[in-house]
């Protein structure tokens, strides 16, 4: 009985894992053919367009070799990341357990319905309240303060996954911070700000980038289509990968991991996002555990309040996210961020991984991976640009750091990761950004991570 029991504990391959490897590694090899393939499809045909226009209209040499230098160059940037990218899509698809592979032969078995498709969040509605009472809470905001009054929401609306962002325009920056300080936001996002859910101890830690440091991003988005609502939107992320669940090992600063542990893929988690639209802030909450604030109109139901709002300020050089709020005292800074306007790259279908925490049974709720494929056209990537981050002398709800003082305000935390008073390690922009953000996938446990 003994070796029988030893004989059923022992890991075995099902057919299912069999097909998903075939699978996942069928795609990887087609991958690196197809996307190379269509990389350079598209910069022939961009060429051909170029050399039409130019035939058409006014015809320089000098224009024709500067588009000819743009698609080269983009061709030359897309090839690079082809391994990369078609590497994570295949680690997309094999960490995607509860797919049925089986469902063509198993369904003139089973039943005569086709297997259901895709997914949708019931939105709740009172989540978001829930969510926005607990957030102000640890803000130092009273629970009835008509200041964080929602305005009334429609019930009953399914939110349909993968969500889809149609057109928007992205400024991003990347700061290195300490490892200590990295670990520290971490502990302070699930702890003191309540932003993230505490199943995030023990499963994801800061991304080591080498020399003691790590990675934050601030970002500043113009959603103007989009599955979400329009909205504007600020958000601080940290670069995070997982490690042993229950833990095996750690990265130890600059330590040599153990070789025999498999590389961990690098995502964001999202510490702060602030909002100007309510509309996205529950299913965001119920689907991936994205903590959202709100800085926007106020209720119509609510006293009078001061106007609220997130502006981008669009110029030919540069975008400024800017926060608003009438009830600023004249003639005080209030917190904006200046992201350089330039590029004329384009991409398509690039997978990013984000990393969660959703609600769930467990208190600490449910540590998630989720597929974002992200496109775009007017792009530009440079080192060290001139990003300006300004900051309040005084952080309070009036100059829109979302707080009544001390560290729960994100311009205080901002200012003690010196953001403000140094140009990022990297920095781009976005004139037309799409993307889809797939249903989040649960990160089951394993012998050597998650």
């Amino acid at each position: 009985m003994r070796d029988a029991r030893y004989r059923l504990d022992a890991p075995h391959l099902t057919r299912a894992d069999a097909y998903r490897l075939f699978e996942t590694y069928a795609n990887l090899s087609r991958e690196l053919v197809q996307r190379p393939v269509t990389l350079v499809e598209n910069t022939a045909w961009q060429l051909l367009k170029g050399a039409a226009k130019g035939a058409l209209g006014p015809w320089s040499a000098t224009a024709a070799m500067e588009v000819a230098a743009r698609e080269l160059r983009d061709l030359a940037v897309g090839l690079a990341a082809v391994p990369a990218a078609a590497a994570t899509s295949a680690a997309l698809k094999l960490s995607a357990p509860d797919r049925d592979y089986f469902g063509d032969i198993a369904s003139p078995l089973d039943d005569h319905r086709p297997k259901r498709r895709g997914h949708s969040v019931k939105v709740d509605f009172a989540e978001a309240v829930e969510l926005r009472n607990r957030l102000a809470t640890a803000a130092g905001f009273e629970r009835d303060d008509p200041a964080i009054a929602l305005p009334p929401m429609i019930y009953g609306a399914p939110f349909i996954l993968p969500a889809r962002v149609i057109d928007s325009s992205q400024g991003w920056a990347s700061w290195f911070i300490s490892y200590a300080q990295a670990e520290l936001l971490l502990a302070y996002a699930q702890h003191t700000s309540r932003h993230v859910l505490p199943g995030a101890a023990g499963t994801f830690r800061p991304f080591a980038t080498g020399s003691n440091r790590a990675m934050v991003t601030l970002w500043g988005i113009d959603h103007r289509t989009t599955d979400f609502g329009t909205y504007r939107e600020l958000a601080l992320s940290l670069t995070v990968v997982p490690f042993g669940w229950p833990p095996v090992y750690r990265y130890e600063y600059d330590v040599q991991r153990d070789p025999a542990v498999p590389p961990d893929d690098p995502g964001q988690m999202f510490l702060r996002l602030i909002v100007t639209d309510h509309f996205s802030i529950a299913p965001a909450w119920q689907a991936w555990g994205f903590a959202k604030d709100y800085w926007g109109p106020p209720s119509r139901d609510s006293k009078p309040q001061p106007l609220r709002d997130i502006v981008a300020e669009y110029g030919p050089e540069e975008t400024v996210f800017r926060v608003a709020s009438s009830a600023a005292p004249k003639g005080t800074r209030p917190l904006s961020v200046a992201f350089p306007r330039f590029g004329d790259g384009q991409s398509a279908e690039m997978p990013t991984t984000i990393y969660s925490v959703a609600p769930g049974d467990a208190p600490g709720g449910r540590p998630v991976r989720s597929a974002m494929t992200t496109g775009g056209k007017g792009q530009g990537i440079q080192f060290g640009g001139p990003v300006r981050v300004e900051l309040p002398e005084k952080p309070g709800r009036e100059t829109g750091c979302l707080c009544s003082g001390g560290m729960d305000c994100l311009c205080a935390l901002l200012a003690e990761l010196g953001i403000d008073k140094r140009p990022p390690a990297v920095n781009g922009w976005t004139e037309h950004l799409n993307f889809t953000l797939g249903r989040p996938l649960e990160m089951k446990a394993s012998g050597t991570g998650a």
